[in-house]
């Protein structure tokens, strides 16, 4: 009986093997997470009433691909603050900016790229600085 299994594993072992990469490391080394923003920390804007302003975003990409691994990649942030109205491009990582109150005042906003597997870069803050027009 073992003969005649013998070459069923030899040949599921290779169907493994092959599909999933060596167990020495000779295979694919997995997804890796997209690359993190690295920029801009602060940004200072002048109140303008009902006009959206535009903040773009760097990476720390060496190319023009936000992923390693050449995934798609997209931009999203997280804000808890009512002074601003604020959406961002998630293809370019700009971020749209509407300053809803005159005054000075600062706002926190946090942004990541994620990857269509859903692994993300690390969280990145952004301070946005807002002045009353001169």
């Amino acid at each position: 009986m073992f003969k005649k299994t013998l070459p069923i594993l030899t040949i599921v072992s290779l169907f493994i093997l092959f599909f999933s990469g060596c167990p020495s490391g000779g295979g694919s080394s997995g997804n890796n997470p997209p690359y993190a923003i690295n920029g801009p920390a602060v940004v200072d804007l002048t109140y303008r009433f009902d006009e959206q302003q535009s903040v773009p975003l760097s990476t720390d990409a060496p190319g023009a691909d936000l992923d390693p691994d050449g995934d798609p990649v997209s931009f999203h942030f997280s804000y808890a603050g009512s002074n601003l109205s604020i959406d961002i491009n998630s293809v370019t990582g700009v971020l749209l900016v509407n300053t809803n109150i005159n005054g000075d005042y600062q706002e926190t906003v946090i942004v990541w790229t994620e990857d269509d597997s859903g692994l993300k870069s690390a969280d990145f803050t952004v301070t946005i600085n807002v002045s009353p027009p001169t």
